[in-house]
């Protein structure tokens, strides 16, 4: 006897495995064929059960795949499948399960913006797409967008209501949403826009002070404790002319290259993102000269803090 003969006939014909693939409202079976001779299907049994329903298909044709179809979506459902292949009519079954995928995703309703006071943030909502069974757990990827900002991508998993923070203030922004199932995306919301608040005034600043340098003169302010958010930026008047100056969250700048012993007035106005100004602050001082031979005739410094807004 050959070893061939030996090997030949330890080899046992197995009832081929199968997958359960979702479809929309169907599941397909689909049996994993490795021996086309020996692995051909004589007849076939499914019982589809949920625990309080059950339905059966069964056939005797061979075949590789059956799709059951008119199922819930995103139901959950308990595949079992008999097996009877034509080698020596070998019988067998296993079970496995699967949920049968939506239709449609339709686009998500009533897509609704609300601003909140700061003027940095808004609160936002929307509704489940319709048609949408609620056994199917759905996300969803929040589009905004404005002329200042490229395309911001936020993902949620239910309809809201979301706070939205970050913003600019008096800025308009546009809202997009989309939900998915899975990997599957379904249809995206029409557009809604709506501009934030201005926002509220900054920060006042106070004590507000020049201090004397050799040919300068070294700016001084304080802002009221945890507001020094609300400024983006700085006004500055110097002899008629205004300087821009970015908050960095300091409090101090030096204007160089002064006329020493002249006597100079400078206001000081905040600004918030929204172009909304503080009340404006003034301040006076003399530069110091670099020769110790000229002495000016006067080196103090006077503040004063006018309440009217710019």
């Amino acid at each position: 006897m050959s070893f061939q003969y030996f090997l030949s006939i330890s080899v046992t014909v197995k009832i081929p495995d199968f997958i359960v693939e979702p479809k929309p409202k169907g599941l397909l079976i689909k049996w994993i064929i490795t021996d086309y001779q020996k692995q051909r299907l004589r007849f076939y049994k499914i019982l589809i059960n949920d625990g309080a329903w059950t339905r059966t298909v069964e056939g005797n044709q061979n075949v590789t795949e059956v799709l059951v179809d008119e199922l819930e979506p995103c139901h959950f459902y308990v595949v079992g499948v008999t097996t009877v292949i034509v080698h020596n009519w070998i019988v067998g079954t296993s079970w496995k399960c699967g949920s049968p995928l939506p239709t449609e995703i339709r686009r998500p309703r009533k897509l609704q913006v609300y601003n909140v006071d700061s003027g940095k943030q808004q609160v936002i909502t929307w509704m489940r797409p319709t048609k949408m069974s609620s056994e199917c757990r759905i996300y969803y990827v929040l589009y905004r967008s404005s002329e200042k900002e490229d395309l911001v991508k936020q993902t949620f998993n239910s309809v809201g209501p979301h706070l939205i923070d970050g913003l600019r203030p008096h800025v308009v922004y546009a809202y997009r949403v989309q939900a998915y199932f899975g990997l599957i995306p379904g249809a995206v919301s029409s557009t809604v826009k709506e501009r934030t608040f201005p926002g509220e005034r900054p920060a006042t600043p106070y004590d507000f002070k020049l201090v004397p340098m050799i040919r300068s003169l070294k700016l001084l302010w304080t802002l009221p404790e945890g507001q020094c958010a609300t400024v983006e930026n700085y006004f500055i008047w110097l002899d008629g002319s205004a300087y821009l100056l970015e908050n960095k969250n300091k409090t101090e700048f030096v204007f160089i290259d002064l006329h020493p012993c002249r006597f100079y007035t400078i206001e000081l106005v905040a600004v918030s993102a929204a172009s909304v100004k503080s009340g404006k602050v003034t301040a006076s001082g003399t530069p110091l000269s670099e020769s110790k031979s000229q002495v000016c005739i006067s080196t103090y410094v006077i503040y004063h803090v006018s309440k009217e807004n710019v």
